[in-house]
């Protein structure tokens, strides 16, 4: 009997062992659908993920030296701080090439590098330009800001008036001042994110404005009385879109055009921040001369220009700008080494603390960053 029932206890004890348990069993087929919460929500993930990267992908594809166009070595200096990565600035030519020597100082644009890295970073000898032997860091770190400002200002002389939209920065000030030395007025508007819009004000005032103003002023009684006060309406307006959605704006300014019941529509479904960029790039332009010509800069990276402007683009005007006399502008600045960086820059979203009227610059000498600050 012993004999016989050994077998049968083993053949249950090894059935035990490797059979499947419970939780491993496979559910009976069933007609009910499948739940689709994960779906959605990874759906919704990847949309967000897709928005949040379209925009830091086309600035890095846009800052990498195109196939067979010339290139430079460069060791970066200084740079203003725009955002999570250096991609422009002030450096000094490591190696000899597009035509370039090597010790030259040099301004470049198109950098893909990170804030702090020593090494030498390739850039288009295209978008590079030397600056006068012994140029200060600092000083040649504005020099972008300073060019752009030349460019905007292309053909603007004697008695001629420029309102400015977001004119709290370097490019701003640079305006101020290059309108001054002309002959020309301008009429500087702090932007609405400005926390001590004040302080901007007399800032722009002090380099040569013809009138400063909060933003959101410009739709007041008292400001049309300053533009009729001008010699003859703007004949340029210029908008800083750093802060601005621009996709977003454009679509609410067509709508506004195209009669009341659109544009309250599109009012209605906009964000308050869109709505408000909107109505005050619509109060600006009827400031306006009827021909008078709208540029912009400092867009978000691969937005498309706002509808009826002209996108300014620093690369393109490189060649021809004066050093000497870019170089000679005031900017009132921030200066900050590696070390200090964090407290420019947010360390979630790469977002820059933005001060009321100083540029926030980089200097990769400490002590030089010391000085300056």
């Amino acid at each position: 009997r012993r004999r016989g029932a050994y077998p049968l206890q083993a053949a249950a004890r090894r059935g035990r062992q490797f059979s499947k348990g419970p939780s491993a069993r496979r559910a009976p087929p069933t007609n009910k659908p499948r739940p689709q919460a994960r779906r959605r929500r990874r759906g919704f993930s990847l949309q967000k993920q897709q928005n949040m990267l379209a925009a830091p992908l086309a600035r890095a594809a846009a800052a990498l030296p195109r196939r067979g166009f010339a290139t430079v070595r460069v060791t970066m200096r200084a740079a203003p701080i725009t955002g999570a990565s250096l991609t422009e600035g002030v450096g000094v030519v490591a190696e000899a090439g597009g035509g370039f020597a090597k010790g030259d100082v040099v301004y470049a644009t198109g950098v893909s590098a990170s804030w702090g890295d020593a090494r030498p970073v390739d850039v288009e000898a295209a978008r590079a330009v030397k600056l006068p032997a012994g140029t200060p860091a600092a000083r040649g770190a504005h020099f972008g800001a300073a060019a752009t400002a030349q460019g905007l200002l292309e053909g603007v002389g004697k008695g001629d008036a420029v309102l400015h939209l977001g004119a709290e920065g370097a490019v701003g000030q640079v305006v101020a001042q290059l309108c001054a030395a002309r002959g020309a007025h301008a009429v500087s508007l702090v932007g609405a994110d400005v926390l001590d819009p004040e302080d901007a004000v007399e800032v722009l005032k002090g380099v040569g404005a013809f009138a400063a103003a909060p933003a959101h002023f410009a739709a007041s009684p008292a400001f049309r009385a300053v533009i009729a006060d001008l010699p003859a309406p703007p004949k340029l307006l210029v908008a800083d879109l750093a802060a601005v959605d621009v996709a977003a704006v454009d679509a609410v300014l067509v709508a506004m055009r195209g009669g009341v019941a659109a544009g309250r529509a599109a009012v209605d479904a906009a964000d308050a921040r869109d709505v408000r960029d909107a109505k005050a790039l619509a109060t600006c332009r009827a400031l306006c001369a009827a021909d008078a010509a709208v540029s912009t800069y400092n867009a978000r990276g691969g937005a498309a220009p706002l509808s009826g402007a002209t996108a300014f683009a620093l690369d393109a005007s490189l060649a021809s700008v004066d050093p000497a006399a870019a170089l000679s502008a005031t900017v009132f600045a921030e200066a900050h080494n590696t070390d200090t960086l964090p407290r420019a820059i947010h360390a979630a979203n790469g977002a820059v603390y933005k001060h009321p009227y100083r540029q926030q610059v980089w200097l990769a000498d400490p002590a030089a960053a010391a000085a300056a600050a």
